[in-house]
């Protein structure tokens, strides 16, 4: 039987981020790189439930609205955002319930319709953590490194999160998996 590792690591891995449509755009863990709120600007709503993380996302200078709240119990009325991403934020969420509790208040504050974009790490349970390395290439060629560490001991793939988004009002338009990561485009039910 396979000894499980306690940390696993990614070769550096080089990414474009895919286009995000028009409209207003909820970012659910947008502190830390910015990435989202990098690319639309004052379209995005930044959320992260670390105020350190969203301060150090304002140093690139985006004019996004930047709130600190938890992703389980969103601060916005229902049907705001025509737009939602969770760029490699769900696994920072280890526990599945409360990934499925966001998942349901990022479907409560999307308007009907709604697009949702998700760049996730495909994570095995098999490892106390995991880090995830990545060089993302933005649309004005503007390259950033970022490293993603995150606890192990939980299960993180492209069905998994297909369903969880199935059960909480989305449906899946597209999907990739890569060796390490995947993505997902879905709409609102």
């Amino acid at each position: 039987m396979e000894q499980p590792a306690s940390h696993r690591e990614t070769p550096l891995l080089q990414i474009r981020p895919p286009q995000i449509p028009q409209g207003l755009v909820l970012d659910i863990g947008g502190g830390g790189e910015g990435l989202v709120s990098r690319i639309v600007q004052e379209r995005a709503c930044a959320v992260d439930w670390s105020l350190s993380k969203l301060r150090g996302a304002r140093i690139h200078g985006a004019k996004s609205e930047w709130i600190a709240c938890d992703g389980r119990n969103l601060c916005f009325q229902e049907e705001r955002f025509d737009v939602a991403t969770l760029w490699f934020s769900l696994a920072y969420i280890p526990e599945s319930g409360n990934k499925m509790q966001v998942l349901k208040e990022v479907s409560r504050v999307s308007k009907p319709e709604a697009r949702l974009s998700i760049l996730a790490m495909t994570l095995d349970n098999r490892s106390e953590s995991f880090t995830f390395r990545a060089t993302f290439t933005l649309p004005d060629e503007f390259e950033s490194l970022m490293n993603y560490r995150v606890r192990g001991r939980q299960t993180q793939n492209l069905e998994v999160i297909a369903e969880a988004l199935e059960e909480t009002g989305f449906t899946t338009i597209s999907s990739e998996e890569y060796e390490y990561w995947f993505t997902i485009e879905a709409t609102k039910l």
